[in-house]
């Protein structure tokens, strides 16, 4: 950083440096630079061509003076001995020290240079700011010569007025000083709002700033902008200039602010990343504003009735007001209606601020409450938004307070007890709400002791405490949701927390709410500690997997309506019976990945030989296409490869493996056979019960999904390597049983559910693969259901031919299923007449190009590899070559190139990678085919 000794200003200009200021949290953490704090710098670095660009990141411990460039102490206390509590506030002293020793212009991250300052900061005044709404002093963004007066005398004022107040140290004290200098000559410039401020953090300036507008019939840009550069007023010309339009070549600085502040939904975004320097925020918006109230005569009669009153008295001087209007806002904020308007009265900051640290405990209880109703009303921005507010400092806090309490050996009264328990829940609620918002939140609530001691407390204690036991199952689904994919918070609550352990053993025998919460957990620990070598035994999936089942065993047509409407939350059948069909679901999605890896008790257990894939990539062919190999070379380019280069290729396109499988049988899968023993009976017949309401159609999906998941590890099984027989025996009547109880009716059945026909058929395709020529058709024409349903695909857009949404994976439609079950059910040994049939389908789709879906070709081509692929099947020489399908496949060549460069492989990558795979797979495929071409 460049810095001047010149403190009598014989330098005719202030100096060229930009100030950037970070207070880190969690030194630990870093910097963590958004883009958002890039276009902040970038802008500046673009207009201004500053000398330097200093930013200075701190942590909120105190720093010692440090010799090294863009480095300043961090005040603890300001010199009334007052400490310096918030972040913000701490910035406040950071900026106003580096530019008092360095000279130069300070600007907040969500501050955006518009154009060059150079004709202010040649100007000849020792200092330069700028007023804001409501006239007061900016101080996000000013400018000082290096130890100007204006400078020496807000560094020295804003630690005598320091007294915790927003604004009473930065805003108001700037303001005194620079009109007090302003009447010295040269001392100080003051510009207008419109030159650095001329929006502002209001909803309606916000609004205006970061929503999409209609540009008005008749105006151009220019011409808006000459209007506005004239000094029209809408009244001149009515109607004609919107409330909105603005022309920022006049202002020198954007004050962007935050979407975040009044919860804006900008068009064409989930969300835009605030500026994470909370510094920015440093107005008191309660005391400096009046909220604009809203257009609609019945809201606004409702926040003068209602919202105003209770807002106010929040903020009395009287405790007792206090208390009895924050239990009113807790009481009306489930209306969406009067939730919206008290956000708009900014009640979570007054919540923040005030509330949660008010001497009455009732205060705080129902200030807690207002925040667990928001965090669970509004959508996960909201929380996102908490957390960038410190709202896990204020829950750590009261955390500690509450365990200090409760642990007490003196007896709490039990009205206290009640507002304690009351505030547990809350934080119960937001943890879990914050952790499902954002994997960083998640990780930062996790990562805090007494946030999670006090929810593993509840979990241990909460069954002897009768006021607790209400948030016991709450409790348990915090934790569930904490730990879910979460290696270090398992690692921590196996080896440190051995009762919550023991606990969690305990209660996952009971099939209950608390007994599928605990089993939700231990399946969460097991599988994020795989393969991690551990000094203390831990369940495996196999030992939750009885009461999974016998929990789901509960369900039946009937249950819905006479079990179901009994219980809340965790209590109620269909909440744990829908969680206990989530957690079948998992295992079965890691089956493969445990058999990969040693179980963290080292009690091992593996399948032989697996493949490596998942649902999305089922239809791979190649793994490993010769990433040189030309898909423009003519089929004959390859026609001189001897016959052991052709086998090997061949080998490749059908995906031979060679490699020994290691041994194993049933019963070196101990999950595995819980599965085929326990869970798959209770799967199957709830897949195939008759939904009676929309909570068994919900329940009946799960099961759909479990046995989905649960047949497709099984499809990646290698059953042709003798060693995996013992697994093939276990599964081959379980997967007819699932045939013939769920998808043989289920088809039969014609449904226009597409969900359905898509579940249904997934798990066809799985089923196929494990069994190939013993699936067992229930009638000669079974197959052609999969043809009916390809075909309502490509006529009905609502049938799921191609996905709506771009970003959606267009493998997992309904048509590259149907053709993946087609394509299984015509593998040798099939009859020659089902093969036929289907491979005339397959080929139909290819003809038909470029009509028909890419991923449904691609998948085609892949089928039609793996049903003629090896010239000794008797349907190679009675289809393949009777029917001459060389030529119709050597025809088709030119559609498959056309139909590969039509996908874009920016925006459908995986798309467009597997097609090309296809087309190099087509080429040596029909290479293989004219070489053995049968005499």
């Amino acid at each position: 950083m460049e810095a001047h000794q010149d403190r009598n200003h014989t330098t005719d200009e202030i100096s060229n440096i930009a100030h950037f200021v970070y207070i880190l949290a969690d030194e630990s953490k870093g910097f963590n630079f958004e883009f958002s704090h890039f276009l902040s710098m970038y802008a500046a670095r673009l207009y201004w061509e500053p000398d330097t660009i200093s930013y200075t990141p701190t942590s909120t411990q105190t720093a010692q003076p440090s010799p090294e460039p863009g480095t300043v102490e961090v005040p603890s206390f300001a010199h009334n001995g007052v400490e310096i509590q918030g972040l913000e506030h701490k910035s406040d002293f950071v900026r106003v020290k580096a530019v008092q020793e360095h000279g130069g212009v300070y600007i907040d991250w969500d501050v955006h240079a518009l154009r060059d300052i150079k004709s202010l900061r040649q100007s000849g005044f020792n200092a330069v700011a700028g007023r804001q709404a409501h006239g007061q002093i900016n101080s996000g963004t000013f400018m000082s010569k290096q130890g100007a007066r204006m400078i020496d005398l807000w560094a020295e004022g804003m630690h005598e007025a320091y007294n915790g107040g927003w604004t009473t140290h930065s805003n108001e004290v700037i303001a005194r000083v620079d009109e007090l200098l302003v009447q010295e000559p040269g001392e100080m410039l003051i510009m207008e709002r419109d030159a650095f401020a001329p929006g502002s953090w209001e909803s309606k300036d916000t609004d205006n700033l970061f929503q999409s507008h209609d540009e008005p019939a008749g105006f151009t840009e220019n011409e808006l902008a000459a209007m506005r550069s004239l000094g029209l007023a809408e009244s001149e010309t009515p109607g004609d200039i919107p409330e909105w339009a603005w022309n920022w070549s006049h202002p020198y600085l954007l004050h962007a602010f935050s979407p975040y502040r009044w919860h804006q939904k900008v068009d064409g975004y989930d969300h835009i990343s605030p500026a994470r320097n909370r510094g920015a925020h440093r107005r008191d918006p309660i005391a400096k504003k009046t909220v604009k109230p809203p257009t609609d005569p019945e809201l606004a009669a409702l926040r003068e009735s209602k919202i105003l009153p209770v807002v106010k008295d929040l903020q009395n001087a009287d405790p007792k007001q206090r208390s009895t209007a924050a239990s009113a806002i807790s009481s009306i904020i489930q209306d969406s209606r009067c939730r919206k308007l008290l956000l708009r009265e900014q009640i979570v900051h007054i919540v923040l601020t005030q509330t949660l640290t008010d001497a009455a405990l009732e205060s705080r209880a129902a200030g807690w409450g207002i925040l667990q109703v928001l965090a669970q009303e509004e959508e996960a921005d909201f929380c996102l938004h908490l957390y960038r507010q410190d709202v896990l400092s204020a829950m750590e806090f009261a955390s500690k307070m509450v365990s200090n309490k409760l642990s007490s050996k003196d007896p709490v009264p039990a009205a206290e007890k009640s507002l304690l328990v009351s505030i547990t829940g809350s934080i119960i609620s937001l943890s879990s709400a914050l952790a499902e918002a954002r994997d960083e939140i998640l990780e930062a609530v996790a990562n805090n002791a007494a946030i999670t001691s006090l929810i593993f407390s509840i979990v241990i204690h909460g069954n002897s405490d009768e006021g607790l036991a209400a948030l016991r199952m709450d409790a348990m689904a915090c934790v569930m949701v904490l730990s879910e994919d979460n290696g270090k918070l398992a690692g921590h609550i196996v080896a440190q927390h051995q009762p919550l352990y023991e606990t969690l053993q305990v209660a996952r025998k009971d099939p209950s709410g608390e007994g599928v919460l605990a089993c939700g957990i231990i399946h969460n620990i097991f599988v994020s500690l795989q393969g991690q070598t551990l000094d203390h035994n831990i369940l495996d999936d196999a030992e939750i997997i009885p009461t999974l089942s016998k929990t789901i065993s509960a369900i039946t047509p009937a249950s819905s309506s006479t079990t179901n409407g009994h219980g809340e939350g965790w209590s109620k059948p269909f909440e744990y019976q829908s969680l206990a069909l989530e957690i079948i679901a998992s295992i079965g999605t890691s089956l493969n990945s445990a058999t990969d890896e040693p179980a963290p008790d080292s009690k091992h257990s593996g399948l032989a030989d697996d493949e490596e894939g998942d649902d999305e990539d089922m239809g791979d062919i190649v793994d490993d296409a010769d990433p040189d190999a030309s898909t423009a070379n003519p089929p004959e380019a390859s026609e001189e490869m001897d016959d052991d280069e052709m086998h090997a290729d061949m080998d490749m396109v059908t995906g031979a493996d060679d490699e020994d499988a290691q041994a194993g049988s049933i019963d070196d899968v101990p999950v595995l056979k819980a599965l085929l023993a326990h869970a798959l009976p209770e799967l199957a017949r709830v897949a195939s019960l008759a939904p009676s309401d929309q909570d068994t159609l919900r329940l009946q999906a799960l099961a759909l999904a479990a046995l989905n998941n649960i047949a497709w590890s099984v499809s990646l099984i290698d059953f042709a390597d003798e060693h995996n027989a013992g697994i093939q025996s276990a599964w081959r009547p379980t997967g007819r049983a699932v045939w013939q109880s769920v998808i043989s009716p289920i088809l039969a059945s014609d449904t226009a559910d597409v969900e359905l026909a898509t579940q249904v058929t997934s798990l066809a395709w799985a089923v196929v693969r494990t069994l190939g020529a013993d699936t067992p058709l229930q009638a000669d024409d079974e197959h052609r259901k999969f043809i009916t349903l390809y075909q309502a695909t490509r006529t009905s857009p609502n049938m799921g031919g191609q996905s709506a949404a771009p970003e959606a994976d267009p493998f997992q439609a309904l048509g590259v299923k149907c053709v993946g079950v087609l394509g299984q059910l015509a593998m040798h040994p099939a009859p020659v007449s089902l093969n036929r049939e289907i491979g005339t389908f397959l080929m139909t789709i290819l003809s038909s190009l470029p009509d028909a879906p890419a991923a449904d070709a691609v998948e085609a081509l892949n089928q039609l590899f793996d049903m003629y692929g090896d010239e000794s099947y008797e349907c190679d020489r009675e289809v393949f070559w009777k029917d001459n399908y060389l030529k119709h496949l050597e025809d088709i060549v030119p559609k498959v190139k056309a139909m590969v460069k039509g996908v874009d492989k920016r925006s459908q990558g995986e798309l467009r990678a597997r097609a090309d795979e296809a087309v190099t797979n087509l080429t040596r495929f029909l290479a293989y085919k004219r070489k053995h071409k049968p005499q």
